[in-house]
């Protein structure tokens, strides 16, 4: 059944000229030369680079902020100052 084979294999249409997969990793280092956001043009090169270097650190400020509050919040810093602190025998 040739014609089904042809017109119904979308996955081997869609990657139509592009090298498949390799079991050796030196030859799958292609993948990571593709500059993918080359093909939205400058605006999208400035998004993806804004995002991925300066709105970085204060995301992970932020959630590390969060996560410090949520432990001072609950009584897990209790339990912990507890443990921590020296015993007195009587």
């Amino acid at each position: 059944m040739r014609w089904m084979e042809r017109n119904f294999d979308f996955q081997k249409m869609a990657m139509m000229g592009i090298p498949e997969m390799h079991i050796d990793p030196t030859k799958n280092r292609w993948r990571y030369y593709v500059d993918t956001s080359y093909y939205g043009g400058m605006l999208d090169k400035a998004h993806e680079d804004f995002y991925r270097y300066v709105m970085l650190y204060p995301a992970l400020a932020y959630f590390f902020f969060f996560v410090w509050a949520r432990i001072k919040d609950s009584t897990v810093a209790l339990l912990c100052g507890r443990m921590l602190l020296p015993r007195v025998l009587i």
